[in-house]
């Protein structure tokens, strides 16, 4: 994978995991949405604790970023 499609990929989910941080889609997704954009357990989560799941996915995928800009060998998803 391209440097430009590995920045891409994390630049889209990362705008993701900050509109739940930030910009209200906790909120939005609280509930049956949650089923759906995040995966079944999220379902019975309150805002709060997506937002918390947010924050938590968001900081490792910074570190994945990093770790595969210098290591091509880590741009793939399993």
């Amino acid at each position: 994978m391209s440097l430009l499609d590995w920045a891409l990929i994390h630049l889209f989910s990362a705008l993701f995991w900050l509109w739940i941080l930030n910009w209200g889609g906790a909120k939005w997704l609280e509930g049956w949405r949650a089923f759906f954009f995040i995966s079944w357990f999220a379902a019975r989560w309150n805002a709060e604790q997506l937002r918390l799941y947010a924050l938590c996915l968001l900081c490792l995928q910074c570190i994945w970023f990093v770790i595969g800009v210098f290591v091509p060998s880590w741009r793939g998803f399993p």
